[in-house]
């Protein structure tokens, strides 16, 4: 139980809190950021470029959390061995964004 709410806050710092810390360097400091009223061109790249690379992270947690619900004994390096091989990064975040074209354009068609 206590290794499942570690990797949950692993995974909310880097979800949310990494790229807070980017923005806000890289807008000059916390009251330049703080008072912008958009958000910045690079920001918005900075932050679909880091979407997509956390998409075989997403996808290695849901099977940790089905290998762990199935009676395994997973383990947090397992989430994060993913990324040991690129192919295998690269393939489940095409396989990712074609299932999304086919979701959107099924929706529509």
């Amino acid at each position: 139980m206590g290794v499942t709410v570690s990797l949950m806050l692993l995974l909310f710092l880097i979800n949310l809190i990494f790229p807070l810390i980017v923005e806000v360097i890289g807008s000059g400091g916390f009251s330049q950021w703080f008072m912008q009223e958009e958000t910045p061109l690079w920001s918005d790249i900075f932050s679909m470029v880091f979407s997509i690379a956390l998409i075989p992270l997403t996808i290695s947690t849901t099977w940790y959390y089905l290998n762990l619900v199935r009676d395994g004994n997973p383990g947090i390096p397992e989430v994060f061995a993913i990324y040991k091989d690129g192919k295998t990064s690269f393939k489940l975040i095409g396989a990712s964004i074609l299932q999304a074209i086919f979701i959107f354009y099924g929706h529509y068609y």
